[in-house]
């Protein structure tokens, strides 16, 4: 039984809008693949938000993304061919362009003007291929402030698997509390928010304690304050932003580069959800450009890693009810009334159907 159905006598769950509801697909963007899993001229059909779609790369290396059924008889286009920038059906040879509209029926002398299957938007970004579910999409993909058009060094990390809805998983990065409880790190954090109509943004920022050696250490290094922040875009893909306005030695005129990390979230069939991290960077040039790239790699990874276990605990066994919020978790109840005021998408799931359907001939 699904965790969330449990304990509903005694501990009963508030109905959910769109937080930590896995029937509502928002707007937003989505990671279907790696790039790499799409060559020039190949198609891969997928399950995507419950919504089964393919992606194609055309001659021109540019992928698109359909429904993958095809509207004649529905035959799954995953099983067709690439031909030019169209995808053509296996079956009957129906034939489609990467708007969705069909452009060949090789039966009829022209293809059937009202036949279009719906197109997504569809990017490449980060080694992966990202789909919006909608023809056009509400914004682009995220990318880190510091980041801001610059060439750019990224790595996938391996994804992995959580038992509860994602948007659950993302106040993990703005829960002040748990710093503290599950990970030792006794900073007072102090919040800047902003939001936009697809856009939340969290900046957290304290003094490094000084109660120990290794805080004593840190600040010594460092500088006497520590910050980062989150952006999270339209409760799809939240974006990390750690080592703000740190100082080498606490010197102002040495300041160091962030490090930066993308978390992209794919809700699952079984009540799921699959988390993929990718580590970025500015793309420095130079001997020493390389270093400096793969050094804060390595603090996102290490940090990541260190957090991810201990998280995981919690996240594995949770059946998150909001109900007993505190004055201090006033940034997740910003969060989720952010999440609640975004808009569902084509993909959430539809209502039973009153009517039975006849074949049209």
């Amino acid at each position: 039984m699904d965790r969330q159905l449990r304990n509903q006598n005694t501990q009963p769950l508030p109905p959910m809008k769109i937080f930590n509801n896995f029937d509502v697909v928002v707007r937003g963007w989505y990671f279907a693949c790696k790039s790499q899993d799409i060559k020039k001229k190949r198609i891969l059909s997928l399950v995507l938000c419950n919504q089964q779609i393919v992606i194609f790369r055309g001659e021109d290396g540019v992928p698109r993304a359909l429904d993958a059924f095809c509207p004649h008889m529905g035959t799954d286009l995953g099983i067709g061919s690439v031909e030019g920038n169209h995808i053509r059906c296996f079956f009957h040879k129906w034939a489609f362009d990467g708007a969705g509209k069909c452009v060949d029926i090789p039966c009829l002398p022209k293809p059937l003007s009202n036949v279009k299957l719906r197109s997504y938007a569809c990017r490449e970004q980060y080694g992966f291929i990202w789909v919006f579910p909608d023809d056009i999409a509400d914004f682009e993909l995220p990318t880190h402030d510091e980041l801001e058009n610059k060439a750019l060094l990224f790595i996938a990390g391996k994804s992995y698997i959580r038992t509860c809805h994602h948007h659950v998983t993302m106040i993990n990065g703005i829960d002040k509390q748990h710093l503290k409880t599950v990970h030792g790190v006794n900073i007072e954090m102090q919040l800047e928010y902003s939001e936009n109509e697809h856009e939340a943004n969290f900046s957290l920022k304290g003094n490094i304690p000084t109660e120990n050696f290794t805080g004593r250490l840190l600040k010594k290094m460092f500088g006497a304050t520590y910050e980062y922040s989150m952006k999270y875009s339209a409760g799809t893909i939240g974006l990390l932003s750690t080592m703000k306005g740190l100082f080498l030695l606490g010197k102002l005129n040495y300041q160091l580069p962030e490090a930066n990390m993308i978390f992209a979230y794919r809700p699952l069939e079984n009540q799921c959800v699959e988390v993929q991290p990718i580590y970025v960077t500015e793309k420095r040039k130079g001997i020493l450009g390389f270093f400096i790239n793969h050094f804060l790699l390595s603090v996102a990874w290490l940090g990541f890693c260190w957090l991810k276990a201990e998280d995981g605990k919690v996240y594995e066994n949770m059946r998150f009810n909001p109900q007993r919020l505190l004055p201090m978790d006033q940034p997740i109840a910003t969060f989720i009334a952010f999440i609640n005021k975004l808009s569902p998408s084509i993909w959430s799931k539809p209502k039973a159907p009153t009517t039975i359907a006849e074949p049209v001939l």
